[in-house]
């Protein structure tokens, strides 16, 4: 999901999240720069709101199609799993069990959260996956969140999955979810960590750092969720970070190499998880 303002006065050089204006050359990939913040080190790609969007879209239109796998493959029996899980560690915080999910892709998520007495509402703006999501009679949204026109304080839980590192405007949208979240009520999402030893180790070779073929533009590191978060009025935010990609610094014909690679990322996997080192990064943070 992209949040777009056309007539947004963020600079180029001014942080799209906790909005300092300080920021410096990080790296460039395929004719793309990325800047990071010196205040709350989100990293950020330098293209405009309008690009971001065309690519976004071709992105979500080749990707994240609409055709629904089989419910009997391991896939789904492990995206099943996977549900389950989130939707536990979310309950604490269900009163109506009103959930919106920004990104919601073909609907699956939602769906298992209708199977356990949630009240889900999706937001996704690939025409397949969206059209795959109403196939499963869910209430679905095809534009952007601020567009939705929510009331206020509706959700127990604001949901994203993947989602914030295609966002041009984070803070904005971020902004958005505390409006629309009840009091105690939570941000439940999952995205990349550009303070990872994977990303510090492969450096443009890290895989997610990549603008035109799958629009990412926007890195949070663990410092900056609890900057901006806070800076938004959330409390309780937790953060969690795990995984690794090591092999991503190698090419392909390297087999061995790459093997070594996973083989030592899975080694010291404890030791990230204990130091915010992870690839991955998972926030709950409470209105």
């Amino acid at each position: 999901m992209i949040n777009v303002n056309t007539e947004n006065p963020i600079s180029k050089s001014k942080c799209r999240a906790c909005l300092a204006d300080r920021s410096t050359f990080f790296l460039e990939k395929h004719g793309h720069v990325y800047r990071r913040c010196e205040n709350c080190g989100l990293v950020f790609a330098d293209i405009s709101e309008e690009e971001l969007l065309k690519i976004n879209r071709s992105v979500y239109d080749d990707t994240f199609g609409g055709e629904l796998p089989s419910p009997d493959s391991e896939f789904s029996k492990k995206k099943l799993r996977r549900h389950h899980f989130i939707l536990k560690k979310l309950a604490p915080h269900k009163t109506d069990g009103k959930i919106l999910e920004v990104g919601c892709g073909n609907g699956a998520f939602l769906e298992t959260a209708r199977n356990e007495g949630w009240d889900p509402v999706g937001i996704e703006i690939a025409e397949e996956a969206a059209a795959a999501a109403k196939s499963r009679d869910l209430e679905i949204h095809t534009t952007l969140l601020d567009e939705c026109q929510f009331e206020d304080k509706k959700f127990d839980i604001v949901l994203m999955n993947e989602v914030l590192e295609h966002v041009w405007d984070p803070r904005s949208l971020l902004d958005e979810i505390f409006r629309i979240l009840k009091p105690g009520g939570a941000l439940f999402l999952r995205t990349r960590n550009p303070d990872s030893w994977t990303a510090d180790f492969c450096g443009v070779h890290w895989h997610h750092y990549s603008v035109q073929e799958q629009g990412h533009v926007s890195f949070f590191p663990p410092k900056a969720f609890r900057t901006v978060l806070g800076d938004i009025g959330f409390t309780q935010i937790n953060v969690r970070t795990w995984g690794s990609a090591f092999d991503d610094r190698f090419p392909k014909k390297k087999k061995l190499t790459r093997k070594a690679a996973k083989y030592f990322g899975k080694l010291i996997g404890p030791l990230e998880t204990k130091l915010e080192k992870g690839q991955r990064i998972e926030v709950l943070a409470v209105r």
